[in-house]
């Protein structure tokens, strides 16, 4: 399972790739779900969401929601905190990266 703790902790690593960090959370749930041999369907249906949603979650076209990290941290036990970790990794790293958002 891939929890990569160096990637949730060093932000300004020049080697770390954009690419790392912002698929943290899909590569997690994918490779779960593979390890236990558990297909997206069968996990969507679990966690009470659309094949869809999910899919979009493990291809980085949607951001993971404290609902959602509710959902998987339940279905997966291991909790709402590492999900929520790592989607503010995601967050935190992007500020790093690009710098604040001008108003």
């Amino acid at each position: 399972v891939l929890f990569p703790i160096e990637i949730l902790f060093d932000l300004t690593n020049d080697v770390l790739s954009s690419a790392k960090v912002i698929d943290v959370i899909g590569r997690s749930v994918a490779g779960i779900l593979e390890e236990q041999e558990i297909t997206q369907t069968q996990a969507a249906n679990h966690l009470g969401i659309s094949r869809t949603s999910l899919n979009e979650l493990i291809n980085n076209r949607r951001a993971l929601t404290p609902d959602m990290a509710a959902r998987l941290g339940r279905y997966f036990g291991n909790g709402i905190g590492v999900w929520m970790c790592m989607q503010q990794t995601v967050d935190l790293w992007g500020y790093v990266a690009y710098g604040p958002i001008e108003l």
